[in-house]
């Protein structure tokens, strides 16, 4: 999907993130929604660690099913908390 997202941003006049058939053709959205739910169910509180590249598509992508899920590239991370 990484690929797929890269070569459309790269193409001139293409979305930046695969639209919601692709995403749901991928099967993407099934296995998101049943982790999250999951983990919900939990009392945990998910985020989606991503390379500072992908993190705008991939966030363009998870606020259509999840809007209020934290997005985060692995640079806004500290390494010395």
């Amino acid at each position: 999907m990484g690929r797929r997202v890269r070569r459309e941003h790269r193409r001139p006049g293409r979305r930046a993130a695969p639209g919601d058939g692709a995403v749901r053709a991928a099967g993407l959205h099934r296995g998101g929604e049943e982790t999250f739910d999951r983990l919900a169910q939990g009392g945990e509180i998910p985020c989606i660690l991503v390379s500072p590249s992908m993190r705008p598509f991939v966030r363009s992508i998870i606020e259509r099913v999840r809007p209020a899920t934290t997005v985060l590239s692995q640079s806004e991370i500290q390494t010395r908390a």
